[in-house]
């Protein structure tokens, strides 16, 4: 009983670990649709970055209660926007704002007008995000508690984000 007990803590300190390393491979993935990340993102810009991801993760995590839906839907938001910033690069040289979705239906009225092929690099990074998707199925992280004892913790981590 002991030896299963010693097991049982090694794979849920793993996957912390695990569940704690998605969201900084999701960064590096979503600015891998404009750029290296590694290189042409200053240290602190990455480090502040990386820390919103892995905030909105725990977030998710405490809503949710499950790491796998968490980070699946982090993986889905960061493909999402990396996927529309890549493309409003593209077309207008600058990135996504958050004022941009007041202007959705002028985008959506002269869309017609670009070519939206998607290059061997959009594929890949693409690729690397669907396999990423895949592969969380495997995160079996779970908060032992229900949602009554989830709202202190959503709170605290809601706090947090708004602060930061």
């Amino acid at each position: 009983m002991l030896k299963r007990g010693k097991e049982y803590g090694m794979r849920k300190k793993v996957e912390i670990l695990i569940f704690a390393i998605v969201p900084i491979i999701l960064f590096y993935l979503m600015e891998a649709f404009e750029h290296n990340g590694f290189e042409e993102v200053r240290s602190l810009a990455q480090l502040y970055n990386i820390f919103l991801f892995e905030l909105i993760a725990w977030l998710l995590f405490f809503v949710t209660g499950s790491g796998r839906a968490a980070l699946r839907i982090e993986t889905i938001v960061a493909f999402l926007y990396g996927l529309i910033n890549h493309y409003v690069m593209a077309f207008r040289s600058t990135p996504l704002v958050p004022w941009d979705i007041f202007s959705i239906k002028t985008a959506a009225s002269v869309a017609g007008n670009y070519d939206f092929t998607p290059t061997k690099e959009l594929l890949t990074v693409c690729g690397a995000f669907l396999l990423l998707y895949l592969l969380l199925h495997f995160v079996k992280l779970k908060f032992p508690y229900g949602l009554f004892y989830r709202v202190i913790p959503v709170v605290c981590v809601s706090l947090v984000l708004c602060t930061f």
